[in-house]
């Protein structure tokens, strides 16, 4: 199904804080356990290059999962971590992933949200980010 999928991320780094916000448009899937989102990311966006992002959402955690010049698989489970490759045109990185929380209010019917608090950390440097995705149908 053909849905509106709107994004604001916010990135806390210490003191500092940036926010981005897109709308695109994208595909929702309804699986046995779990619903898929996927969409492009514009190549302007937050610096992400041609990449396509997936999410599935399950009841308990999402898994973020992104393919093209930026590539990995998040999962964001409450009360659990979780490490990562994270691969760029500049190198590979590994991410350790710590969600904080974690609520999903999407349908079948291609209505909802996501949100999802969790910090990533890298090479020691920890950054706190908030994800809300708001679906529509088109």
């Amino acid at each position: 199904m053909k849905v509106s999928v709107s994004i604001l991320s916010v990135i806390r780094d210490g003191e500092e804080q940036q926010s981005a916000s897109h709308t695109v448009n994208g595909f929702l899937r309804v699986c046995e356990n779990s619903l898929e989102l996927s969409y492009r990311e514009s190549a302007g966006e937050e610096g992400l290059g041609n990449t396509l992002t997936s999410l599935r959402i399950f009841p308990t955690h999402l898994e973020m999962t992104r393919k093209g010049d930026y590539a990995c698989l998040l999962v964001l489970e409450p009360g659990i971590s979780h490490d990562c490759d994270y691969a760029t045109p500049f190198g590979r990185l590994t991410l350790t992933t710590d969600t904080v929380s974690y609520h999903s209010s999407m349908t079948k019917d291609g209505n909802g949200e996501i949100h999802v608090h969790y910090t990533l950390t890298a090479a020691n440097n920890q950054t706190a980010h908030s994800l809300t995705v708001k679906v529509s149908p088109l």
